[in-house]
């Protein structure tokens, strides 16, 4: 889409960058080799009738040194003057043309008496025209300086001079360059045509840069670079040039104003990495990229200028945050009138953009203010906004061919307080955006008044929606709400599926909100389920405690028959061992009444029937200690539970599962021996009075 073009602003920083290192480097100017010093052969020089004088040498002056301006007194060029600022030295009238063999035509150094260089004409020098360093209060004035090497006139470590009336032309690297020099004028010069920029600042502040022409460059028409600050640039003419107008890089409080910055075929003002600059009443027109444009810059001022028919945008920003936008017109750009990149809290207000394709552009922007701007008759849409967290508000939106305002991928927008009227497809166009508040707009004569398409949860509420084909219209968008609009002279009030879209008056109080039926229904139920949990676990308890309760019981019944069988008075008395001891004791007795007729393989039967129930004594022993102690422990847990009255009727019926869901224990069936009529256990095969076997 054409706003992807909005790339292409980071090219100004790249262009700015580059063009700004070709003029830093070379406005070094080293003289290391000049020729300080040197004597001028007087022979070439010839007195014209017209008092001019012309030279193949240049003009060195080093006021701290053998040639300081009392020795310029005795040469023919002097032209008078001493020094004071009422009296200054002269030197005028003179033409070098050093033909490369020096570097330098004119060169002045560490001085500070008062001087004036006036109507010379320098050229060919291998470094520069004009060389002032460590120099002040100079007045270079009506001078021509053109086909140096490097630039034409250039100033280092040198303050309070002035550049006036000069024209410089084919240089190098640049017509007028300044290194480290502060608190200059460069007034009403002419830089055409050189094969780098016009005029160039590094690492210089509070200079004057005015009324100035800097025209057909092949770089920057004006650049400024390296911490350059409090800058004054007004009523300069820099167009035609081939990278751009104005560049600025790395250069904070400086001021732009009524400057003519027109046809550039890059950008026409361009700041890169600069801070709480001011521009102001400029005319930036029909540039190749954009005619005011920022990279990651802060808090700059951007008021009042003119940025008409650019082939990119108007104004265009990328990473810049803080920054006002007031009062600008930026019409016929060919795609954005204003856009904005990953821009943060700037405020955009009271502009015109009229007869882009988009008119103001915000593109993953947040928190910016879009105010009381005049966004009409774009070929796509007036404004556009992909971001969150901004407020347009007050702004008027007519005529454009598609859309007045639209939110593209957004949330937690407002939109109110607008005028979008009389567009072709809809006035405010919600597009894939959430949670956004559209309200107090006036919204008519349009195709589709308010149109919703992938959005939810917006609120859509008292505007004034009058005249379109479709009030508001919303396809796959669900729960926006509708609240207080007003509705006239619209084909169709509201159109859209009855579940995506609702119309409210401010619904009656009700004290008891679905949501908030849904939570209470969800915390009864939980609480009914964590009760009857602890019910069943207590009677999971008791049950365990009923079947421990048997098994003792059953187990003592064992118990009293195993016993039964050692109740002979006799026996007992002689016995005093053990419990287990005693019980094998008991049986040994028990056995020597057994007559001797017996045969010896019954005996031995007998005795390993013995053997066998005094293991299933100590198996069925321990299996009540294990029992008792579990019984133990789950007596303990259910005194940690909270006591819970268990109905007469449901301990019943517990205790009809816990006969299905006890540990079978085998039962012990009691028989008799039909000869001595000793009861017995059934599992005995032997009477253990008699020896005789039973009969089961």
């Amino acid at each position: 889409m054409k706003r992807n073009k909005i790339i292409l602003l980071h090219l100004l920083g790249i262009c700015l960058l580059i063009s700004f290192n070709l003029y830093q480097n070379n406005l070094n100017f080293n003289h290391s080799n000049s020729t300080n010093g040197a004597e001028i052969n007087r022979n070439t020089i010839n007195l014209k009738n017209s008092g001019y004088w012309e030279l193949n040498s240049p003009i060195e002056i080093d006021d701290a040194g053998v040639n300081n301006w009392t020795w310029t007194e005795g040469e023919v060029w002097f032209g008078g003057g001493n020094g004071t600022q009422g009296n200054p030295y002269i030197i005028e009238n003179v033409t070098i043309d050093v033909n490369k063999n020096f570097e330098f035509c004119i060169i002045i150094t560490n001085s500070s008496v008062h001087f004036i260089l006036r109507n010379c004409t320098v050229s060919n020098a291998s470094i520069t025209g004009i060389f002032l360093a460590n120099v002040t209060n100079s007045k270079i004035v009506d001078n021509r300086a053109l086909n140096n090497d490097y630039v034409g006139i250039g100033l280092i470590n040198s303050d309070l001079n002035v550049i006036l009336n000069n024209n410089v032309t084919n240089n190098i690297i640049g017509g007028i360059g300044l290194r480290n020099s502060n608190n200059n004028s460069i007034l009403n010069n002419t830089a055409y045509a050189n094969t780098g920029y016009g005029i160039g600042l590094g690492d210089c502040n509070y200079n004057t840069i005015s009324n100035n022409t800097a025209i057909y460059n092949s770089e920057l028409g004006i650049g400024l670079k390296d911490s350059s600050n409090n800058n004054i640039f007004s009523r300069n003419n820099v167009s035609l040039n081939s990278v751009g107008g104005f560049g600025l890089g790395i250069s904070n409080y400086n001021t732009f104003s009524n400057n003519i910055v027109n046809s550039n075929d890059g950008y026409g003002i361009g700041l890169g990495y600069c801070n709480y600059n001011s521009i102001l009443d400029n005319i930036a027109n029909q540039n190749s990229d954009v005619g005011i444009g920022l990279l990651n810059s802060n808090n700059n001022n951007i008021t009042a200028n003119n940025a008409n028919e650019n082939d990119i945008s108007g104004i265009s920003l990328g990473d810049c945050d803080s920054n006002v936008i007031l009062n600008n017109t930026s019409n016929q750009n060919t795609v954005y009138g204003i856009s904005l990149s990953s821009c943060d809290s700037n405020t955009i207000m009271g502009n015109t953009a009229e007869l882009n394709d988009i008119g103001i552009y915000l593109y993953y922007c947040y928190n910016n203010y879009v105010f009381e701007n005049y966004a009409n008759s774009n070929n796509d849409g007036g404004i556009s906004i992909e971001g969150n967290y901004n407020n347009v508000s007050g702004n008027f939106a007519y005529n454009n061919d598609y859309y007045g305002i639209y939110l593209f991928y957004c949330w937690s927008n407002t939109i109110s307080g607008n005028n979008a009227q009389g567009n072709y497809e809809s006035g405010i166009g919600l597009w894939s955006s959430s949670d956004n508040v559209i309200s107090e707009n006036t919204v008519k004569d349009n195709g589709r008044g308010i149109f919703l398409e992938y959005s939810n949860w917006n609120t859509i509420e008292e505007n004034t929606i009058s005249n379109n084909d479709v009030g508001i219209g919303s396809i796959y968008s669900e729960c926006n709400n509708l609240l207080n609009n007003i509705f006239n002279g619209n084909l169709v009030n509201i159109s859209g599926d009855p579940e995506y879209c609702y119309e409210y008056d401010p619904p009656p109080f009700n004290p008891f909100p679905f949501t908030f039926i849904i939570i209470i229904g969800i915390i009864i139920a939980s609480s009914i389920f964590i009760i009857g949990v602890n019910k069943w676990s207590r009677k999971g308890v008791r049950r365990e405690i009923i079947s421990v309760d048997k098994i003792k019981e059953q187990v003592k019944i064992q118990k009293s028959a195993i016993l039964e069988i050692s109740r002979e008075p006799e026996i007992e008395s002689k016995l005093i061992v053990p419990p287990e001891t005693k019980k094998i004791d008991i049986i040994q007795e028990e056995v020597i009444p057994i007559s001797p007729e017996k045969k010896p393989e019954e005996l031995e039967l007998f005795e390993e029937e013995i053997v066998s129930v005094q293991e299933e004594i100590i198996e069925k022993e321990q299996v009540i200690e294990e029992t008792i102690v579990h019984t133990e422990k789950i007596i303990e847990e259910e005194q940690l539970l909270e006591e819970t009255v268990i109905p007469p009727e449901e301990i019943l019926e517990e205790e009809e599962k816990i006969v299905k869901d006890t540990i079978e224990v085998p039962k012990i069936e009691v028989i008799s021996c039909k000869f001595c009529g000793m009861e017995l256990s059934s599992d005995v095969i032997f009477c253990l009075r008699c020896g005789h076997k039973l009969n089961k």
